[in-house]
């Protein structure tokens, strides 16, 4: 695997220059055979025939009787053969051009560039392997949206970035894989299992090539100013407010804890934690009225409303919530792995930062991590469906994933590149081992229901009056019972 990361790995610099040089152009070969068809041309030269004449004449005497003799010179017949050779070369037919566009969201900004990077990579093996296959990349920002307006005015891509919920919010467009996985002998095992919605019963709707598990990200410089102990494997949630609360320091306006309020990792990891969940098995009521999911709960608004540790919800001072941790404000930040590129660009050389596992519940012995897996699907609407796989193949394969490995675009889709390629990068993070750990353990979203993204975002906006003190907890989550539960019925 040394050797394959000797191949593929390219520096940041090379990647933009990557980026810089343009798409790969594509060329056609020709399909036919040369035959050679060898023509004999006979080419008759006449060569006139010449006799010699010859008259004797005795010297000693003059007779008056002339006698004359003909000696005949024959001279051959010369027939020239001349080869004419005609190459004869037979135009192959025409290949048929298949054009297979490809809809994702990165697009724009600096973070996004190693992905651009990436479709580069594929779409060069691609043209080698099958040059009548244009793989169009298209990055576009509101993917979701946009691509369910184009597939209801019957002009949708031919392959999506998708996770488990897309698939259920229109399982009729996307096309099974199952057929040309068996036809083509994948085998299913280099991935990490599949999470619900990318595969339901015996189907297969996507082949995954992120891995997004949920981390935390901690401020070094930080605890280390302040004397604050690093995060342990074994810490607890006791030992994790603690720590919080060491952080906290209102003149200097520093944070002992902060996460994005609109993303499962504010507070789905504290509800399974406790021992709770946030969703039935089947989809169709919301639990967050258990005993053990208030437990969650009640510890997650205690760390905003009574120990005052966590970065306000909605402060936009530090700019966005992803941007809060780069400041060097917050000492204990979660995300998941996705955002460790990010991280790098952004905090740069303003402070040392690494990794750690979530806290383990002490009640339950629990240490929740959430994890999404992001995958490329296939759209039957859009036709060119045999093509269509062929690209899904190229775009999650191993020379694919090393790729995204050896240069730490994301944590990728297969358990070899992640545990091989990936881990072999440089700090920071130092703790880049963790990731995979936290991948092991981590359980999914539960894709279920059709309208999960709606469900999932009006549970989010009835969390966060409980965690600016607006609402009590039991009435946040009253309300999150029943405008969750009348979504889901819908």
């Amino acid at each position: 695997m040394a050797q394959s990361q000797t191949r593929r790995s390219v520096s940041r610099r090379s990647l933009i220059a990557m980026l810089g040089g343009g798409a790969a152009s594509v060329a056609l070969a020709a399909c036919g055979e040369t035959q050679v068809v060898t023509q004999e041309k006979i080419v008759t030269q006449e060569v006139e025939k010449i006799v010699q004449v010859e008259k004797e004449v005795p010297v000693e005497k003059i007779v008056q009787k002339i006698v004359t003799r003909e000696v005949p010179i024959e001279v051959p017949k010369v027939v020239e053969v001349e080869k004419v050779v005609e190459k004869i070369v037979e135009a192959a037919p025409q290949a048929t051009l298949q054009r297979v566009e490809i809809m994702t969201p990165y697009v724009g900004i600096p973070r996004r560039q190693p992905h651009r990077a990436w479709m580069l990579f594929v779409s060069e093996r691609l043209a080698e392997h099958h040059p009548n296959i244009i793989m169009d990349h298209k990055p576009t920002t509101n993917t979701t949206d946009t691509f369910f307006i184009r597939v209801a005015a019957g002009d949708p891509p031919n392959i999506k970035d998708t996770a488990g919920w897309t698939i259920l919010k229109a399982p009729e467009i996307w096309t099974d894989l199952t057929p040309f996985i068996e036809k083509d002998g994948v085998d299913l095992d280099i991935y990490y299992p599949l999470t619900s919605g990318l595969r339901q019963d015996a189907s297969v709707y996507g082949l995954p090539f992120l891995e997004v598990a949920q981390m935390g990200f901690y401020n070094i410089t930080m605890l280390d100013r302040k004397g604050v102990p690093a995060p342990t494997a074994d810490w607890t949630w006791d030992e994790y407010l603690e720590r919080a609360m060491q952080l906290r320091d209102q003149e200097t306006n520093e944070w002992g804890h902060h996460a994005p309020p609109n993303w499962e990792s504010h507070y789905l990891s504290w509800v399974r934690g406790a021992g709770g969940d946030y969703l039935s098995d089947d989809g169709l009521s919301t639990t967050l009225d258990t005993e053990e999911a208030r437990t969650g709960l009640q510890f997650l608004t205690d760390m905003y409303t009574k120990h005052d540790v966590a970065f306000p919800v909605g402060d936009q001072s530090l700019g966005n919530q992803d941007a809060v941790f780069a400041t060097g404000t917050v000492g204990l930040f979660y995300r998941h792995a996705g955002y460790i590129p990010f991280g790098r660009e952004t905090i740069a050389d303003k402070f040392d930062w690494d990794l750690f596992l979530r806290p383990t519940n002490p009640q339950t012995g629990i240490r929740s991590h959430i994890y999404n897996q992001v995958a490329w699907s296939g759209v039957t609407q859009a036709g060119e469906v045999d093509a269509t796989w062929t690209v899904i193949k190229f775009l999650t394969d191993g020379d694919a994933a090393e790729f995204v490995g050896d240069n730490q675009i994301y944590p990728p889709g297969t358990r070899e590149a992640l545990l091989n390629n990936y881990l072999a990068g440089d700090p920071p993070p130092a703790s880049l081992d963790l990731v995979p750990v936290a991948r092991d353990e981590a359980t999914d979203l539960k894709f279920v229901t059709s309208n999960w993204l709606e469900w999932f975002r009006e549970i989010g906006n009835h969390i966060t009056p409980a965690l600016t003190g607006e609402l009590t907890l039991d009435d946040a989550i009253a309300n999150m019972i029943t405008n969750g539960d009348q979504i889901l019925s819908q």
